[in-house]
C-alpha cells in the first residue's frame, strides 16, 4: 500500500514568493513526487493566460500550496493527467482559476532548481471575476453613524503621532467617491491614526495574535480585494494598503511597541529578530484588513466586517475585550451567562480569576488563543465583564488583572454556549470540576 493511500503526504510544496525573470511574480512547485517516478507539478502565482491578466490579483503562498496539493493528490492516483482542465473557486466562490495540465519541461525553464533533475509540469491558469463595477456612494442614511464615529475615534486621537496621508477631519466630512481611499477615505483615515497612537500597544499586539489564530487575514484580504473592484475601489485599496504600511511604520518606531517584541521574543523563546518579524508580519496583517474593512465598511458582508475590525474595536473598549454590540452572542447565551455570574461572590471572583490563570490555561492551552480570536471575529462576543459582575463586586472586577481573567473566562463560556467552539467530554467534566460550575450552567435555556 503506497503513502498516499495511508494518507500520508510524501511530496512537499517549495514556495518562491519573487522571481525577477517573470516580473516579480511568485511562484510554487512540487518536490518528492519523482520519487514515485512522476513528474513535480508548477504552477505561478499570477494569471499565465486568458483576457484578466490579473495585474492586481495574485495567489498567496497558501492559496498556491493547497491548489498543489489538491492536484498532486490526482497526480499521484492517476485522475490527472497532462492536458485535463480543473476548475479551482476562490475568494468564497467570488473567482475561479481555470487550470490546464501541461505538457513536462525542463525544470529550470521554470526557475523551479528545486525540483532537478525532475521534469516539471507547469499548471497554466487563467483568471475569471466579476467585472469592475462603478464606484459605489455612500447612502445618505448612513452618512450621520459615520460621521459621529469619525468625530469620536478622531477625538481620541494622539495628536502628536501623525501618519502620512491620514488627516483628522477639519470641517464637514467628505464623501465624495474620488478621494484617495474612497468615500470613506475620513473614517479609513482616522482609524489609522488612532491605531498609530494608541495607548494600548499590548492589546492590539495580542488581538491581532488571538485573530490569526481563527482566520488567515491573508484569505480575508483577498475576499475584500474582489469584492472592491464590484464597488469600484480596487484603485483606492492600494492607497489604502500604502496607508497600512506607514502606519505599522509608525509604531514600529514606539518604545510600546519594542517592548511587546521583547515580550514575544522571551514567551516564545525567539530571537528579538524573530520576534520582531513575527509581530510585523501578524498585526502588520491585523492593521490592513482593519483599514481595507473600513474603506469598504457599507459594502462587505457582515461576517467580514466582524473579522476584520473586532480586534482593533476590542481594543479600543473600555475593558479591552468588548469589540461591541455587532459581536455580541444571542440573546439565550447572553442570558445564560448572566445567571452563572449572578451567584458568584467576592470569594468566587478571586478564586476563579486564580484557577483561569493557572488550572484553566494548563486545561486548554493554546485554545484559550482560539477561543479569544472567535469572541473577537464572530458574533460570539460576551456582555463587558463590567456588566455581568454584581455592582457590589464592580471595585473587585476593575483591576485589570481581574477584568482581563473574567473577560477571558466570559469568552469560554459564550463560544462554547454559542456552539462556536467544541469541548470534549473529558476537557469539559474536567473544566467543570474545576470552576464548580454545573454542567446545566453551560447550557442555554
Amino acid at each position: 500500500m503506497s503513502d498516499e493511500r495511508d494518507g500520508e503526504r510524501f511530496w512537499q510544496v517549495q514556495k518562491v514568493l519573487f522571481c525577477e525573470k517573470h516580473g516579480g511574480d511568485g511562484f510554487a512547485y512540487t518536490t518528492g513526487l519523482a520519487s514515485r517516478g512522476l513528474h513535480e507539478l508548477h504552477m505561478w502565482s499570477r494569471p499565465t493566460h486568458g483576457d484578466d491578466p490579473g495585474a492586481d490579483f495574485s495567489l498567496s503562498g497558501a492559496d498556491l500550496a493547497d491548489i498543489l496539493n489538491r492536484l498532486a493528490h490526482e497526480w499521484v492516483t492517476g485522475r490527472l493527467r497532462a492536458g485535463d482542465v480543473r476548475e479551482i473557486r476562490l475568494d468564497d466562490g467570488l473567482t475561479t482559476a481555470v487550470i490546464t495540465c501541461g505538457q513536462a519541461v525542463d525544470a529550470g525553464s521554470l526557475e523551479a532548481w528545486g525540483a532537478r533533475p525532475s521534469l516539471v509540469t507547469p499548471l497554466a491558469w487563467s483568471l475569471h471575476r466579476p467585472p469592475r463595477g462603478e464606484p459605489v456612494e455612500i447612502m445618505d442614511d448612513a452618512r450621520h453613524a459615520y460621521e459621529q464615529e469619525i468625530r469620536v475615534v478622531a477625538a481620541r486621537c494622539d495628536k502628536r503621532v501623525a501618519v502620512s496621508g491620514a488627516l483628522l477631519p477639519d470641517g464637514a466630512v467628505d464623501f465624495g467617491v474620488g478621494q484617495p481611499y474612497g468615500p470613506l477615505s475620513a473614517l479609513v483615515s482616522v482609524h489609522a491614526r488612532a491605531v498609530a497612537g494608541t495607548p494600548d500597544v499590548d492589546l492590539l499586539v495580542s488581538s491581532a495574535y488571538a485573530a490569526e489564530a481563527v482566520r488567515s487575514p491573508g484569505a480575508l484580504m483577498g475576499l475584500m480585494a474582489t469584492l472592491s473592484r464590484l464597488s469600484g475601489r480596487d484603485e483606492q485599496l492600494e492607497a489604502v494598503h500604502q496607508l497600512g504600511h506607514r502606519v505599522i511604520d509608525r509604531l514600529a518606531k514606539r518604545r510600546a511597541w519594542r517592548n511587546e517584541v521583547a515580550a514575544t521574543a522571551q514567551a516564545g523563546h525567539l530571537s528579538l529578530t524573530q520576534a520582531r518579524r513575527s509581530q510585523e508580519d501578524v498585526v502588520g496583517a491585523s492593521v490592513l484588513c482593519l483599514l481595507m474593512s473600513l474603506a469598504l465598511d457599507d459594502v462587505l458582508p457582515e461576517p467580514m466586517v466582524l473579522a476584520a475590525q473586532g480586534p482593533w474595536r476590542a481594543t479600543m473598549s473600555a475593558t479591552g475585550a468588548d469589540p461591541g454590540q455587532r459581536w455580541r452572542c444571542s440573546e439565550e447565551v447572553e442570558q445564560a451567562v448572566r445567571r452563572v455570574f449572578a451567584d458568584l461572590d467576592g470569594f468566587d471572583l478571586s478564586r476563579l480569576v486564580r484557577v483561569m490563570m493557572g488550572p484553566v490555561r494548563e486545561l486548554l492551552g493554546d485554545d484559550l488563543v482560539v477561543i479569544e480570536g472567535l469572541a473577537l471575529t464572530t458574533a460570539v462576543a460576551p456582555p463587558p465583564v463590567t456588566s455581568l459582575v454584581l455592582t457590589r463586586w464592580m471595585s473587585l472586577a476593575s483591576s485589570p488583572l481581574v477584568c482581563q481573567q473574567l473577560s477571558t473566562l466570559a469568552q469560554l463560556m459564550t463560544t462554547v454556549m454559542g456552539g462556536a467552539f467544541t469541548l470534549d467530554d473529558d476537557r469539559m467534566a474536567e473544566l467543570e470540576s474545576i470552576l464548580r460550575f454545573p454542567l446545566d450552567a453551560w447550557e442555554v435555556a
